[in-house]
């Protein structure tokens, strides 16, 4: 990106310079290179992650404005010092409490949590090297949270209740991100952001807690979650060309089991496992049956809820593929917590929809 004398921006595309040979060191995602021989192939999803126009990384076509939303997010972190867009709740397993990143203006985002029926926050984390990152992961009983930290080379463990400080339990020279807590308590599901993608990794919580291999893909593994009775891993995928949810046994080894058949993301397990919902690509919220025998899983057809309709998207949510409503469920089907947008006066950052299955069947 280059500013002529007058003021204007200029983006100029090198992507027709000569890729040069080397090794390709592991690092953060978000600033993979930009260089490949495959640049100029029709079809090829090409740039870098963090700054990719939405339908840029779901492989569309793309214009101008996609040049327009990748100079928007350099110009905000040059100015603010972070990425514009980064998910920010999380439903505890009682469904009683929300862990949620707040950021104030001139001061780095803060991890709280908040009682859904009084309204009471409690803040957990003070200082910059806390200011951004993936959401936190609640433990199987609600009393502890894992996040990470420190431009996402660091995993903390901290008391939901703010009765002591985070504690780190995990250094590593490549990003790393929370995404489940095994029902066991002994292990943390993490993305790793390579140069080459993003893998699911398991964090063994022991004295000295080790990274092992867990899921890794022709495409990207994200939003990895574990199944309640911790046997299963259900995550999405986009290697064959767009997000699905795919089901592993955890730890493995064994088969691979498709869940979606027409894109999804952002899986979670009700009702005992019995049922796992996701977002498809029309950001309408979908349920499936999940029959479970012998080491085999079978999946009955995706039920769409609402009638259809589809959920209300953030403004600026829906970056780098990723699914424009984060939806968060209580294990019981019975309650959903998602943000929407409101008025940025208003005092109401989140709604705590009740009753909706009997509401569904009203409408």
């Amino acid at each position: 990106m280059k500013i002529t004398p007058e003021g204007t921006v200029k983006i100029l595309d090198f992507g027709l310079a000569k890729a040069l040979e080397g090794e390709t060191s592991a690092g953060n995602i978000s600033t993979s290179p930009t260089i490949s021989r495959m640049a100029t192939q029709a079809g090829v999803i090409f740039g870098t992650a963090a700054y990719m126009s939405p339908e840029q990384a779901k492989g569309r076509p793309v214009d101008r404005r996609a040049d327009v939303w990748a100079f928007g997010c350099v110009l905000y972190e040059m100015l603010t010092g972070k990425k514009p867009f980064d998910p920010e709740i999380m439903l505890s397993p009682d469904g009683r409490r929300v862990a949620i990143r707040v950021a104030t203006s001139g001061s780095p985002a803060s991890l709280w949590v908040y009682d859904l029926s009084s309204g009471i926050g409690t803040r957990l984390t003070f200082g910059s090297q806390f200011g951004g990152g993936s959401p936190p992961a609640w433990s199987p009983n609600g009393r502890r949270l894992a996040f990470d930290a420190g431009n996402g080379r660091e995993i903390y463990l901290q008391p939901s209740d703010g009765s002591s400080p985070p504690r780190r339990v995990y250094s590593a020279p490549v990003s790393l991100g929370v995404n489940s807590w095994s029902p066991d308590g002994k292990s943390l599901v993490l993305f790793e952001e390579l140069a080459s993608g993003v893998v699911l990794k398991r964090l063994l919580l022991a004295d000295h807690p080790r990274l092992l291999p867990l899921v890794a893909t022709s495409g990207w593994a994200i939003e990895g979650t574990f199944s309640p009775d911790g046997k299963w891993l259900a995550y999405a995928s986009n290697e064959t060309g767009r997000y699905e949810i795919y089901v592993d046994p955890y730890p493995g080894p064994g088969g691979t089991f498709q869940a979606s058949s027409n894109g999804g993301q952002l899986p979670e397990w009700l009702k005992g496992g019995s049922e796992l919902a996701f977002i498809d690509p029309k950001d309408k919220l979908n349920v499936v049956d999940v029959r479970a025998s012998a080491g085999q899983l079978e999946f009955g057809q995706p039920q769409v809820l609402f009638g259809g309709r589809p959920l209300p998207v953030l403004p600026g949510y829906a970056y780098a593929e990723e699914a424009g409503t984060p939806v968060y469920m209580t294990h019981d089907g019975k309650h959903i917590v998602l943000a929407v947008p409101v008025n940025l006066n208003a005092q109401t950052p989140l709604l705590l929809q009740t009753d909706w299955l009997a509401n569904l069947n009203r409408n």
